[in-house]
Parts: structure tokens; C-alpha cells; sequence
């Protein structure tokens, strides 16, 4: 984490209920909740304040001993990753199972931390499970805490022990990040190994088999005394493909993360070109109104560069048209070729949505351009707009007070879009036009 705020690592075997307290401490919905074992696989970040006290949590993947899958393997190392940088954690056990060999061999390896563990038995859901906390005391990790994290039960003592047990965060301002970026597109394009690379280490689980990723990562980055925000999202098949629930929490997951950032990084496979499921998450990301960069990953599996260049910047034009204007780039998350690029492309895509433009500055290019190219006539009668004024940003929202809306088409919205364009520029960013009755 760029920031030093205290981190409260929850741990424990699988289907304990993590996630499910995470999302309750974070107060959204961050990681996926599902009665399948394994369902979290990377670390999943989130901020909490408590009677004035503010720390990070982090979601872990369920410890299992022996690990003998790869991407097991590797969801361990992001357990042991997550307890070596917190400074208290939460060891989860299930009241309902009552106390396994599993609890028991996890209690040993956390006796060995110098940490300060808090033992807490879950789905406490009534008082007669909550008396069965009782057996906790046998780990030997000092006095359990009971909770029902679904129906919020003992959320709030266990707060408060969590702040009692916390160092003290040093002071320090605690601005937002510049940006928040989703990086968006298909499975097997490599977005997890591009945050990795933006990072310097294995934040996030790569595997080549799709659907590794589940959750939507949030992760930060400071690069010249600016923080981002990215968000590593699932894998965006196509509605027909998606036939596993789990998947579709997934894609759930990452549809939601696109709508709560600033903007999106389009991820392209070079060695695959740009196809139809391409289109429709430029189309989504278009819709929700964020601006947009292309960068087009695996670049150094490419021989004929320059000239598979050029035909893909018209591939772009054509195929991406939904996103007029977006900076294109090629990279490599394997090789880092141009990745530190990309920060100098959000940086000026984030000042295009956040840009303003004055009410006369506006105007007077509205009448150039209506004097240019007048609106059609409808029914005998050719439609005026008497006034224009910017309301809104990210993305930049105009109203264009008219005699009749109605009688305005798209082609001619596409006509004004383009000339504020030219004009003003707002590049890789989507403009929104509302027209409005003068009365």
C-alpha cells in the first residue's frame, strides 16, 4: 500500500467467512461471497474508520497445508505476503464446524508471528452458537470474539478491539489518489501481470488459465509524488460463455469496478487482434461515460511491428469507434517495455474529463458551427439552439437549450460532438449532449 495506514490481515481455512466479514468492516460489497471453496485468490484491500481511527483491511485466500495445485501454491504466498505486512490480524474460525486439526495447525504458525492475533469465531448467528466460542480458548491466542458478520452480530466490540489493538498512523495528508483506474478487457490479456509489473512484485495472481482473477484487486501506486488507484478486474467474456455463477459474480465484479472509477485502461491482445467482445466492453466503458487508453499487451510476441502498427491504429479507428480519440499504446507487461508510458496517458485523459469550458468560450464556437452547418429543416421549420452551458465533468456533460428538441436527429449531435472536439479537444474521453426546450 502507497499510504501507512495500519493493516488488519483476516486469515483462516477456507469457507470461514472472510470475505463475508471483509465486506462487512469495508461497508461494500468488495470481494465475492460464495459457498465454493477457494473463491478468493488474491489480496483484496479496503479502508475502514473507527471512532476516528482509520486502517486498512485485507481479504486473504483460505490457508490450506500442502498446497499441491500451482495456483494454490500461489495463493498461499499471497497469505504470507498479507500477514508479514499487517500489523494485527484476524484468525477466523467457524463456530458452526467447531474447532478442526486446520484451526489448530494455523494457530501454531501464527504463535510464531510477533503479531498481535485476534481469535474470532464466526456465523455466530444465535447465542446458543455463540456459547460454543468457549472451545477457542484451547488455541491459546488469548480471550475469542463471536460474530455474525451476515446479520452484523458482534461487528461493533469487534471494532473496538481492533482500534485498541492498532499502532497509532502517522500523520500525514490522506488525499485521494489522482485517478482511479479500472484495467478492463478479456481473459488472458494480461491485466493482473500488468499491475504487477507497474508494482515491481506478484500483487496479484497470474496464472495462463483463464478466470484466475476473480475479485476486483484495488492496488496503489505512487509514481511521482502522484498515488493511483488501479483495479485488476476478472475477465470479461461474453453474456452466452458465462454459464458458472461463480463467473458471473466475477464479471459482475469487474462491470462494477469500470462504473466506480475515474477511467479504464483498455487492454488488447496483440497476438489476437481486436475482436467482437472487444467492441462491447469499449461499448460499456463508453456508456458509463469513462475515458479510456488502449494499450495493446504482448507486444514483444510481435515480428512485423511497424507495419502491424499502422494496420492496427486503423483496426482502432474502426473497431473502437466507440472511443474517439483514445490514446493508443503498445506494451509488454512481460518485458515492462513502455508500461511507465501509461501513467503519462492517464494523467492527461484524466485532465480531459475533469476539463471546463467557460459558457462564452462555448457559445461562441456553437454559433460558428451552427453557421457552418445549420440544423435541418423538420416540418417546415428549421430548429434553433439559443444557448449552451457545461454542467457537469467526468465525463463532461453540455445542455443545449433549443425551440424543439425533438427535432433534432443524432447525425447532427454527432455533428456538434465533433466540432466541440476539434475545438476543445477532450481526447479518449466520451462527451454527453442533452438538449433542452427553452421553456
Amino acid at each position: 500500500m502507497a499510504k501507512s495506514f495500519p493493516i488488519v490481515a483476516i486469515v483462516g481455512r477456507p469457507n470461514v467467512g472472510k470475505s463475508t466479514l471483509f465486506n462487512r468492516l469495508v461497508k461494500r460489497r468488495a470481494s465475492i461471497v460464495h459457498a465454493t471453496s477457494g473463491v478468493t485468490r488474491d489480496r483484496s484491500y479496503g479502508r475502514r474508520t473507527w471512532k476516528d481511527v482509520e486502517f486498512s483491511v485485507v481479504d486473504t485466500g483460505g490457508i490450506v497445508e500442502q498446497p499441491v495445485d500451482p495456483l494454490m501454491h500461489k495463493m498461499q504466498e499471497q497469505v504470507k505476503a498479507a500477514l508479514d505486512e499487517s500489523s494485527t490480524v484476524l484468525f477466523l474460525a467457524d463456530l458452526r464446524d467447531g474447532l478442526t486439526p486446520a484451526d489448530k495447525e494455523i494457530a501454531e504458525q501464527l504463535r510464531r508471528l510477533d503479531k498481535r492475533v485476534l481469535v474470532v469465531g464466526t456465523k455466530a448467528d444465535n447465542e446458543q452458537i455463540e456459547l460454543t466460542k468457549a472451545d477457542l480458548y484451547e488455541l491459546g491466542l488469548g480471550e475469542p470474539l463471536a460474530i455474525s458478520a451476515v446479520h452484523n452480530r458482534g461487528i461493533e466490540e469487534l471494532l473496538d478491539t481492533i482500534v485498541e489493538e492498532l499502532p497509532s498512523a502517522p500523520a500525514g495528508p490522506t488525499s485521494a489518489p489522482v485517478a482511479k483506474v479500472a484495467i478492463a478487457g478479456r481473459p488472458n490479456v494480461g491485466k493482473s501481470s500488468l499491475v504487477n509489473a507497474l508494482l515491481g512484485e506478484e500483487r496479484v495472481i497470474v496464472d495462463e488459465r483463464p478466470g484466475t482473477t476473480r475479485d476486483a484487486v484495488d492496488v496503489m501506486v505512487k509514481r511521482n509524488k502522484k498515488q493511483y488507484l488501479f483495479v485488476d478486474t476478472a475477465g470479461m467474456r461474453r453474456k452466452a460463455k458465462v454459464k458458472r455463477v461463480l463467473e458471473q459474480y466475477s464479471v459482475g465484479s469487474a462491470l462494477q469496478s469500470v462504473r466506480r472509477c475515474d477511467l479504464c485502461i483498455m487492454m488488447l491482445d496483440a497476438t489476437a487482434g481486436i475482436v467482437d467482445q472487444d467492441c462491447r466492453i469499449a461499448s460499456f466503458i463508453r456508456e458509463k461515460g469513462k475515458g479510456v487508453v488502449v494499450a495493446v499487451n504482448k507486444w514483444d510476441l510481435i515480428e512485423e511491428k511497424k507495419t502491424f502498427f499502422e494496420q492496427l491504429k486503423e483496426e482502432v479507428a474502426t473497431k473502437l469507434r466507440f472511443v474517439p480519440g483514445a490514446p493508443l499504446i503498445t506494451v509488454s507487461a512481460l518485458t515492462q517495455q513502455r508500461i511507465f508510458k501509461l501513467f503519462d496517458l492517464i494523467d492527461e485523459v484524466f485532465e480531459e474529463a475533469r476539463k471546463r469550458i467557460s459558457t462564452s468560450e462555448l457559445n461562441d464556437h456553437l454559433q460558428q458551427c451552427l453557421l457552418k452547418n445549420p440544423p435541418p429543416i423538420r416540418r417546415r421549420r428549421r430548429p434553433k439552439i439559443f444557448f449552451g452551458t457545461q454542467v457537469g465533468v467526468c465525463p463532461p456533460n453540455f445542455v443545449l437549450f433549443t425551440s424543439n428538441r425533438s427535432q433534432f436527429d443524432t447525425s447532427y449531435l454527432r455533428y456538434l460532438e465533433n466540432q466541440i472536439r476539434d475545438k476543445f479537444g477532450f481526447k479518449g474521453v466520451p462527451i454527453r449532449i442533452e438538449l433542452c426546450n427553452r421553456r
